[in-house]
C-alpha cells in the first residue's frame, strides 16, 4: 500500500469545497445575492430565473453599489465590508458577513457583475468563470448592481446531477423570496420565471399590506397582532386565529433581527401557545419578529445562516408562549358554543371541529332542554335488500343527519354516513385514476380562487398531474388561481382549504427525485390526493338524506373492497348484536 503524504490542496479545489458548504442549490445563490442587495440598501429588486436557476439567475437592484477598485476584492474569500474584527459578530446588523458568497458562486458558475455607486460616472464590470477573471472594464449603467449567474454547477457535474426538477428548484427560490419579502415589506420585488412575471410587489407601508399581496385576503382577515415588549427582546408580528388552520407549517415564518430562521424551540413554543385550539395535524399561519440585543444571539452557527443560538433559550421560549396566548385572548378570537350541555362534543370528521364549551355558565334547566333537542331521528320507508357481505339488510332510518340505522338479521348496524360515502368515493376515484377515466366537467364561469403564491406555484407546476385528476388550472396573476374545470364527481369547489390541502400533499413530491423509495412515495402522495378528493366529494356529516340516497350508500358500501373503514382508517360502521343489547338492558 502506497504511503499518502499530507499536502496543501490546490486553490481551485479549496474554492469548490467551500462553495459546497455555502451553495447547495440555485436557491442558495439567490439567498446570498438577495442578502447582499438588502445590505446595500436596495429599495427595488428584480430577480429573473430560467430553468430553475440552473441556466440563469439574474438579480438587479438599486442599492449603493461597489466602488470600482473594490470589485475584484469582493470575489476573494473572506473579503467583506460588513465586519472587520471578530467582536463585530456580537453587534452584527447585516444579513451577510462571512465574505464567502461571491467567491463560492464564482467557483461553480460563470458570473458577471455590473455595479455603480451613485457618485461614480460609470459602472465597473467583471466577468469570472470557475474562479478565474475573464474580463474587467468600465461601461455605462444605472446606479446599483446587476449580478448574472450562468450555467450553475457546469464545472461540478456531480453537484448538478443532484439538483431536482426545474419546478422544484424554482419552488425553493419562490419560498426564499417570499421569506425575505415579508421581512422587507418596504422594498419592491419583481420575480420572473422563464420570461413570465410571477409577481410584482410594490413597496408596502405596513406588514399586513405585504401579507395581503403574498397570501390573499383570507389569511389577512384572520390576522391577530402579536406584541410583547421586554427589556432584552421585543416580539411583534401576527398569528392567525385558530379557525384559519392549514395542513402544514409552510406559512410559518420566524425572524430574528430581520433574519429568517428555523428553530425547534420556536415551533414548540407555538404549539404550546395554541395548546389544544387546533385539530391534530393542523397549523396556524405565523409571522413573528424577534428584535433582540445582538450580543444575546449567535448567528454564526450555520454556513447558510439559517439557524441561530439564543443565550437564554428558556426565556425566549416562555416569552413566545406568553405573546401567542395574549394574542389569542383578544375578544372574539375563540368562538364559544353557546347553549350546549356540559361535556358534549359533536362527533368530528374532516369538516367539523370542536368549539369551547363553558357549561358552568348555562343554567341546569337550559342544559336539559338543549340535551333533549340534541338528537333527532328520521324514520325511512323500510327498504330491504340482500348483500353478499352482510346478508339481508333493512334500512330503519337516519339519526341526527349523521348515522344510518340498519337491521341485519340479529344485529343492528350504525353507519357513519360521511365515512361510508368517503370509502365509496375513494375506491371509485382510485379505480378511475388507474384506468385514466376520471371525467372532468368544464365550468361555464371559471372559479377564481385566492391562494398564497407558493401554493399556487405548486399547483401550476404539477398542472399535468392535476389534469389527470380532472382539474384544469390557469394562472390569473398575483394570488389568483383560475379553475376552468373540476373532476366530475366534485359538484362544487367548496372551501379554499381543500385546494391548499392538495398543494400541501404535492409539496412532498418536490424532494424525492433520488430517493430509493421514489415510486412508493409518489404512490402514497397520489393516494393522499385521492383521499382528499373523496372526502370532499362525499356526503357530509349532517346532511339530511333521502331514502334513495341512503339505499345507494348501503348498496355501494356493502360492495366495496373494504367496507369497514374510511380511507383515513376511521370505522364506517359498528354492529350491535342482540346479545350485546340484552346485556346492556341486563337481560342476559
Amino acid at each position: 500500500m502506497n504511503q499518502k503524504h499530507i499536502a496543501i490542496l490546490p486553490e481551485e479545489v479549496i474554492n469548490k469545497i467551500s462553495a459546497g458548504e455555502v451553495i447547495e442549490r440555485p436557491a442558495s445563490v439567490v439567498k446570498e445575492l438577495l442578502e447582499n442587495s438588502l445590505d446595500a440598501g436596495a429599495m427595488a429588486i428584480t430577480l429573473e430565473i430560467k430553468n430553475g436557476g440552473k441556466n440563469l439567475i439574474q438579480l438587479a437592484d438599486n442599492g449603493h453599489g461597489i466602488p470600482p477598485r473594490e470589485v475584484p476584492l469582493a470575489f476573494q474569500r473572506y473579503a467583506t465590508s460588513k465586519i472587520s474584527a471578530f467582536n463585530d459578530l456580537t453587534i452584527l446588523n447585516t444579513l451577510g458577513f462571512r465574505g464567502e458568497a461571491l467567491p463560492s458562486i464564482a467557483a461553480v458558475s460563470k458570473i458577471t457583475m455590473v455595479t455603480r455607486t451613485p457618485e461614480a460616472l460609470s459602472a465597473a464590470k467583471i466577468v469570472i468563470q470557475g474562479g478565474k477573471i475573464l474580463a474587467q472594464r468600465e461601461e455605462g449603467a444605472k446606479p446599483g448592481t446587476t449580478v448574472t449567474i450562468e450555467n450553475l454547477f457546469a464545472n461540478t457535474p456531480a453537484r448538478l446531477k443532484f439538483l431536482k426538477s426545474d419546478a422544484t428548484e424554482f419552488s425553493h427560490i419562490l419560498n426564499l423570496l417570499t421569506e425575505l419579502a415579508i421581512a422587507n415589506f418596504r422594498v419592491a420585488f419583481t420575480l420572473l420565471n422563464n420570461d413570465r412575471q410571477i409577481f410584482k410587489l410594490a413597496p408596502a407601508l405596513k406588514l399586513e399590506e405585504r401579507l395581503y399581496d403574498l397570501f390573499g385576503k383570507d389569511i389577512q382577515q384572520q390576522l391577530l397582532p402579536v406584541n410583547l415588549e421586554q427589556k432584552f427582546v421585543s416580539i411583534t408580528g401576527y398569528i392567525t386565529a385558530p379557525r384559519a388552520d392549514l395542513s402544514g407549517r409552510n406559512q410559518q415564518y420566524f425572524y430574528v433581527n430581520q433574519r429568517t430562521i428555523r428553530h425547534r424551540l420556536l415551533n414548540h413554543a407555538l404549539t404550546t401557545g395554541y395548546d389544544n385550539l387546533l385539530p391534530a395535524r393542523k397549523y396556524p399561519a405565523v409571522f413573528i419578529f424577534f428584535t433582540i440585543n445582538p450580543e444575546l444571539v449567535d448567528v454564526n452557527v450555520h454556513p447558510a445562516k439559517r439557524e441561530v443560538r439564543f443565550s437564554n433559550e428558556g426565556a425566549i421560549h416562555d416569552l413566545t408562549v406568553k405573546a401567542i396566548r395574549a394574542a389569542l385572548r383578544q375578544p372574539g378570537v375563540i368562538r364559544e358554543m353557546k347553549n350546549s350541555p356540559a361535556g358534549y362534543q359533536r362527533p368530528l370528521d374532516q369538516h367539523s371541529r370542536p368549539a369551547m364549551v363553558q357549561a358552568e355558565n348555562i343554567p341546569a334547566q337550559t342544559r336539559l332542554t338543549v340535551q333533549e333537542q340534541m338528537f333527532s331521528y328520521q324514520a325511512q320507508p323500510q327498504a330491504t335488500f340482500k348483500t353478499s357481505a352482510f346478508g339481508d339488510l333493512k334500512i330503519l332510518g337516519q339519526a341526527d343527519n349523521a348515522y344510518i340505522i340498519v337491521a341485519s338479521g340479529t344485529e343492528l348496524m350504525i353507519i357513519d354516513q360521511h365515512a361510508a360515502s368517503e370509502r365509496i368515493m375513494y375506491e371509485k376515484l382510485k379505480q378511475e385514476f388507474a384506468q385514466k377515466t376520471i371525467q372532468s366537467q368544464k365550468l361555464l364561469i371559471p372559479i377564481s380562487l385566492e391562494i398564497d403564491l407558493p401554493a399556487k406555484n405548486l399547483l401550476l407546476a404539477h398542472r399535468s398531474l392535476m389534469s389527470q385528476l380532472g382539474w384544469e388550472l390557469e394562472d390569473f396573476g398575483a394570488t389568483i388561481l383560475l379553475i376552468r374545470a373540476l373532476p366530475d364527481r366534485l359538484d362544487k369547489i367548496g372551501d379554499r382549504q381543500f385546494i391548499l390541502d392538495i398543494a400541501q400533499e404535492l409539496s412532498r413530491l418536490q424532494d424525492i427525485k433520488d430517493s430509493p423509495a421514489k415510486t412508493e412515495i409518489q404512490q402514497t402522495i397520489l393516494d393522499n390526493v385521492l383521499k382528499l378528493s373523496a372526502c370532499h366529494a362525499a356526503v357530509r356529516f349532517g346532511d339530511e338524506l333521502q331514502p334513495a340516497e341512503i339505499s345507494t350508500i348501503i348498496k355501494s358500501l356493502t360492495a366495496a373492497a373494504n367496507p369497514y373503514t374510511c380511507p383515513h382508517g376511521r370505522p364506517t360502521l359498528i354492529k350491535l348484536s342482540r346479545a350485546e343489547l340484552n346485556k346492556r338492558f341486563e337481560r342476559a
